[in-house]
């Protein structure tokens, strides 16, 4: 392979990213020329080539940053992250015959594609025969064809990309992971990734937390056990919310929250992604000329006084000028409630106790 060339594919490799990535190392681990050197028309005989291409991203970057978690990913002397593809390229055995254009695929699911569908080949991971090769449309024109791995799930034998684990404080990464099976037919077992895959290994096969849920159709009721999330709520929440005239008074009344917000919402809220405090509730510390300070949500304010809810839920009244200072606080007065809190099962139990609640209340939008 000719510098020139070399520097043409890695220029197209590179050139196109929205990220940034140093091409450290292309690593060729198998060269030859196909069908014993038949020529393809004016572009002769063609050869491939198999390997590695080696990069390095810096995480400080500005244009990185959007890579998902690369910050936690394991860092080299330099303090770049490195990863590698699998390449897999057909040319011109003499590029000077060649057309000087390339035809890239990101294969899916790291198959090749560009032989079947443009030169009406069979399907093949490492094309050898005449029949892999098909008609030679793209070939015959001169074109050289590009294949480069991105996924880390494919199955054992296609194009894949290789890239580190993310580790928090050098511990592994654990959480949820969902999937839906549609077996189609009578079953007592289905693997957990699709096709093939490699899915995410399991912490513990035999954790308690592990759950399988059935719905005969899309429509029919979500996960999650009502009843039991209802105890959760009546142990956790009753205290500011309130549901059909029971619990307090701090909070929005949940009474008809099933019919004013999405369960993606729900979760969201819960585990302590709150966007905005609803009009009402906005938490809100008076100070008085002594010194003491009132923890309350504020009702009612205009430019001379405020009227607030205090933790005891009375309403008080207050003139502005009376008060040393009036703070509105930036945190919700809803505490998150993370997984050391509530575990993922009884969160999809709490969200169901939600979802069934659908009476009517004005104040709730």
């Amino acid at each position: 392979m000719t510098p020139k060339f070399v520097a043409g594919l890695l220029t197209f490799l590179l050139g196109a990213a929205t990220a940034e990535a140093n091409l450290t190392r292309l690593q060729i681990d198998h060269r030859e020329v196909v069908l014993n050197g038949q020529p393809f028309g004016a572009a002769g005989p063609y050869e491939k080539l198999a390997g590695k291409v080696h990069f390095a991203l810096d995480p400080a970057l500005p244009q990185n940053r959007g890579i998902v978690d690369l910050a936690l990913a394991p860092k080299n002397a330099q303090g770049l992250v490195e990863f590698w593809a699998d390449f897999y390229l057909l040319k011109p055995v003499d590029p000077g015959r060649g057309n000087g254009r390339l035809v890239y695929e990101a294969g899916n699911r790291g198959m090749k594609r560009i032989l079947p569908v443009f030169q009406d080949a069979s399907n093949s991971n490492d094309p050898a025969t005449a029949q892999e090769f098909g008609n030679g449309a793209l070939m015959r024109q001169g074109f050289t064809l590009l294949w480069m791995g991105w996924q880390w799930d494919v199955p054992e034998g296609r194009m894949r990309m290789e890239i580190p684990i993310a580790t928090h404080s050098g511990q592994p990464i654990t959480g949820w992971v969902r999937g839906n099976f549609i077996p189609g037919a009578n079953l007592s077992s289905a693997l957990i990734a699709d096709r093939g895959h490699q899915p995410y290994p399991v912490v513990d096969p035999d954790s308690a937390e592990h759950r399988l849920l059935v719905r005969t159709l899309p429509t029919d009721p979500p996960r999650g056990n009502a009843e039991n999330g209802e105890r959760i709520f009546r142990a956790n929440c009753a205290s500011c919310h309130r549901v059909n005239n029971r619990g307090g008074r701090l909070g929005p009344d949940l009474s008809r929250i099933g019919n004013a917000r999405s369960r993606e919402v729900m979760v969201r809220r819960i585990r302590g992604a709150v966007e905005e405090n609803g009009a009402g509730y906005a938490p809100v510390t008076l100070t008085t000329p002594g010194g003491q300070q009132v923890q309350a949500v504020k009702k009612n304010e205009d430019l001379f006084s405020v009227q607030v809810m205090d933790t005891r839920e009375r309403i008080q009244g207050y003139v502005k000028s009376d008060l040393k200072e009036v703070k509105d606080e930036t945190k919700s007065a809803m505490p998150p409630f993370g997984t050391d809190r509530l575990s993922e099962s009884q969160l999809d139990d709490v969200v169901r106790y939600l979802m069934t609640l659908k009476g009517f209340d004005p104040t709730v939008k």
